[in-house]
């Protein structure tokens, strides 16, 4: 926006008619952004589904510039007519990040996919305060050594994993590889 704000100086980037329109995008986009990184943050499903909910209202706001467009009483011209349809696709795709970013957590969170899913089925997750620091998920990644389900953390079951095989892998590859969600 502000790169379109500069080309179009001294002269307005959005009409006045559109003004409002596109800063209520920018500010849901922003807000959007927000919730997303709160839910990836707590890993709280029902906020990563109700944030695609909230999505519906960008989609909304990105119609009416559609309408505004499409108007027989337009009169500011193609190239202005460019400039608003790029804003509000680049706001609405930063939007459909954020969706994004949320139906990940879901399936981090529970294992299906968003669309599965009801709001309200699954619990509040616990809060930072409330939850032992032992209890926190993480992915243990490592250069292949098995890990035992009877081994703590951290600690590898000594004997060396045997060597890649099968169509494709190359003979002695050592990248870490994700063994278990803790």
């Amino acid at each position: 926006m502000a790169k379109l704000a500069l080309l179009r100086f001294p002269e307005r980037a959005v009409p006045g008619d559109l003004h409002r329109t596109i800063l209520e995008m920018g500010q849901l986009a922003q807000r959007l952004m927000t919730q997303a990184a709160e839910v990836l943050i707590t890993n709280d499903v029902d906020a990563a589904l109700q944030l695609e909910q909230d999505d519906d209202r960008m989609d909304e706001l990105h119609r009416t510039l559609f309408q505004h467009l499409l108007d027989d009483r337009w009169k500011h011209g193609v190239e202005t007519a460019v400039d608003v349809t790029l804003v509000g696709r680049y706001y609405e795709r930063f939007a459909d990040h954020a969706v994004s970013v949320a139906k990940r957590v879901v399936y981090l969170a529970t294992g299906e996919y968003a669309d599965e899913l009801d709001p309200g089925s699954w619990p509040a997750p616990a809060t930072a305060a409330a939850r032992p620091a032992t209890s926190s998920r993480r992915c243990v990644v490592h250069s292949g050594a098995p890990v035992s389900p009877s081994s703590s953390p951290g600690q590898h079951d000594p004997t060396p994993p045997p060597p890649p095989s099968g169509p494709g892998v190359a003979v002695g590859a050592s990248e870490p590889r994700v063994q278990r969600w803790l």
